[in-house]
């Protein structure tokens, strides 16, 4: 005999199933501040404090809200001083305006930056970037609007700068131009970023038949010195470049569509890799 259930009882157990799940989601919004100024990628941080930004020669940190409007400055911070030599070195200081917590911005031997402030709990939260990265945001000096396709870069619980990378967060898309109220939403943008090259080494040898692995992951830069060359990326662990020139202490490789130097202390090179200069 078939068992009757009335529409009634059904209607009564998809509610009593369904409300957790609706529960859940009233407490546990979606993961969007004003959903369309988010650059949509994996792996973002919704609780992120603040986004960090490059506008000509500032760093521009802002402090992150949900509210509509422009987001407040936090601290501003230089982008183009040189790589401390004996210590890691603060560069600028200031409050999150949001939160009231500090925000400290500094400068390490190794050439990253590196941003300290506190999330909401009280917790620390940590970015470490460098120069080179390839989704730092950069924004027209004069109108304050993106460059081409330019990805913020806001990185929780970043790691140690000879770590790894570290994933970004979602951030605001737009913030004023630098001593300016209005930025102008319709404004048109005509400048391309800058792009990072390696300067050439005194005394290096051209190489002809090189390649080289790297024992673990390391910083290529714009010059052959850790203390003046910027970085211009990092290449990973156990990945093999060629070569086109040396020096004693350096290597001068080939990635993508330029060239940047790395430590030899950090690769095991194979071909005609040797040093003949003085």
């Amino acid at each position: 005999m078939r068992r009757y259930v009335s529409p009634a009882l059904l209607l009564a157990l998809l509610v009593a199933a369904l409300l957790p799940v609706v529960q859940v989601l009233a407490v546990e919004p979606a993961c969007s501040f004003e959903d369309g100024r988010i650059n949509a990628r994996p792996h973002r941080d919704c609780a992120a404090p603040v986004a960090i930004f490059v506008q000509g020669n500032d760093i521009v940190v802002l402090a992150v809200d949900d509210q509509p409007g422009p987001d407040q400055l936090a601290v501003r911070a230089p982008a183009n001083g040189a790589i401390p030599a004996n210590a890691n070195t603060i560069i600028a200081t200031g409050t999150n305006p949001v939160s009231g917590r500090p925000v400290i911005v500094s400068r390490l031997t190794t050439g990253e930056y590196q941003l300290n402030t506190f999330l909401a709990d009280g917790s620390g939260y940590v970015v470490v970037w460098y120069k080179g990265r390839e989704d730092l945001y950069h924004l027209d000096p004069v109108t304050g609007q993106p460059l081409d396709g330019a990805q913020p870069i806001v990185a929780p619980n970043a790691t140690n700068p000879s770590a790894g990378s570290q994933a970004p967060a979602p951030v605001p898309a737009g913030i004023p131009a630098a001593g300016s109220t209005n930025t102008g939403g319709a404004s048109t943008v005509v400048a391309t970023e800058e792009v990072m090259i390696s300067m050439p080494a005194a005394g290096s040898v051209s190489l002809s038949n090189c390649r080289v692995t790297t024992r673990r992951i390391v910083r290529m830069r714009t010059a052959a010195d850790a203390t003046s060359g910027e970085i211009m990326t990092r290449l990973p662990y156990n990945t093999t470049w060629t070569a086109t020139e040396r020096t004693a202490d350096w290597f001068r490789v080939i990635y993508q569509n330029t060239q940047g130097w790395v430590s030899a202390e950090f690769l095991n090179p194979v071909g005609a890799c040797d040093f003949a200069g003085g």
